[in-house]
């Protein structure tokens, strides 16, 4: 492993690469970054050619920005392939592809089992809340895709808690990207997936005591075909709300990022400039974090809040597919923002620092 500077669009920027593996984060809403100088990543060897093929050979590694080191952290050859991880101080929690979710202690190397899948249902994803007491995972059977279970587990005592279960009808009978809400366990965030043409309820949120609710209204147009299609979402810091994209294939301009708080009051478009495809947040809530859907790149956007600027930084060569999507993710300080794209024909980490924006 090495930590390389290069030149892109003019700008510096470091690369995490080697020779012989490839480097990801993958999703973008889990943070991965131990502190500002070390983060923990996916790595595999150059000869995955499908996303199953990278995460089912994926190893977890430490870097060390500063020092430029590696640590292994997980074998795959052990545990299997790592599908999703996220960092919360000292902890380390990921999930393999045996649906197992681990909890590793990176300070003395200890590694706990919280949860394995004994119903042949896959898990697809994790979350935490902002404190670190309370941890989000839903699951899915295998064939059909079919009802989702939430969980929400008790990291005081690994208590494994059903909170809900949810199922659309077909055709587009997913639910997905389940978030439990940062400041309020009691708060969980889920989409309908589906063709956003035709799926016109998209963002959902289950609270206790309430239940269900959709927090966004899709317009349609006078034939009753969808004029807005909304995706990829994120929770803003504070819990208050969410970011989330009207795609720029929607037939009812105009498009962008938007926002909506927990009681659905949604904004317009607020950053409109680019094609955006994902959005992050940064830590101190000032910056998002967005790429795009152009025709041969995917571009990274910073986008300052207090300004109201947008600016792209890089055009990102990627292979628009998984886990190649740039995803912008900040580091702790939001004084760094790390993106996936290709160099040499790998996967990299490209990390930029973005402090002279943060004045």
């Amino acid at each position: 492993m090495k930590i390389q500077e290069i030149r892109k669009d003019g700008k510096p920027l470091h690369i995490i690469t080697d020779d012989l593996y490839q480097y990801a984060f993958f999703y973008f809403t889990e943070n991965k970054w131990l502190d500002c100088e070390r983060l923990v990543v996916l790595r595999n060897v150059d000869h995955s050619k499908t996303e199953a093929e990278f995460f089912h050979a994926a190893d977890l590694v430490l870097i060390d920005m500063k020092q430029e080191t590696e640590t292994l952290l997980t074998d795959h050859r052990q545990f299997g392939g790592v599908i999703w991880h996220l960092v919360h101080e000292n902890r380390l929690f990921f999930v393999t592809d045996k649906n197992c979710l681990w909890m590793k202690d990176l300070d003395n190397g200890d590694t706990v089992l919280i949860y394995k899948s004994l119903d042949h249902q896959m898990i697809l994803g994790i979350s935490i809340t902002n404190n670190g007491k309370y941890l989000g995972l839903f699951s899915c059977p295998k064939d059909p895709f079919d009802t989702c279970k939430f969980y929400r587990i008790d990291l005081s005592n690994f208590a494994v808690e059903v909170l809900f279960e949810k199922r659309f009808e077909k055709p587009f009978f997913a639910a997905d990207h389940f978030m439990i809400c940062p400041t309020d366990e009691n708060k969980v965030f889920f989409t309908h997936e589906g063709d956003t043409f035709y799926v016109s309820n998209r963002m959902w949120l289950w609270e206790k005591g309430r239940g269900m609710r959709n927090l966004t209204r899709q317009r349609l147009d006078k034939d009753g075909n969808i004029g807005d299609c909304f995706g990829h979402e994120c929770w803003e810091p504070g819990g208050k709300g969410l970011y989330f994209v009207k795609y720029k294939c929607s037939p009812m301009p105009p498009t962008g990022i938007c926002y909506t708080d927990t009681e659905g009051n949604q904004t317009d478009v607020l950053y409109g400039k680019y094609p955006y495809w994902h959005v992050s947040t940064s830590p101190n809530g000032r910056f998002l974090g967005a790429d795009t859907q152009s025709e041969s790149y995917s571009g990274v956007v910073l986008i300052d809040t207090k300004k109201a600027e947008e600016h792209l930084l890089f055009r990102a060569d990627t292979t628009w597919s998984h886990p190649c999507h740039p995803h912008p993710m900040f580091s702790p300080d939001s004084n760094q923002l790390c993106f996936h794209t290709l160099h040499n024909g790998k996967i990299v980490i490209a990390v930029f620092d973005i402090s002279a924006y943060n004045d």
